[in-house]
């Protein structure tokens, strides 16, 4: 498998994906990043992390747009 960068992300874009990393930063009660990228990992529950902790992260690839976000928070 590729790794890192555009195609890869694009290579499994909506698909379920596993990542066990070091939590990097805390960005809000519901997001997270991880690993050497700091790819953000949102959660529709409020996680029990801190950072420096090593998680394994279930969940599906998803494109994130800032712009995209802020129309959709009421």
């Amino acid at each position: 498998m590729q790794e890192g960068g555009p195609a890869a992300v694009a290579v499994i874009q909506d698909e379920p994906v596993t990542v066990e990393a070091e939590v990097q930063e805390i960005v809000g009660p519901f997001a997270f990043t991880v690993g050497e990228d700091d790819t953000l990992i949102l959660s529709a529950t409020e996680p029990a992390v801190d950072k420096g902790d090593d998680v394994l992260v279930t969940g599906i690839v998803r494109s994130f747009v800032v712009a995209d976000a802020v129309e959709t928070v009421p």
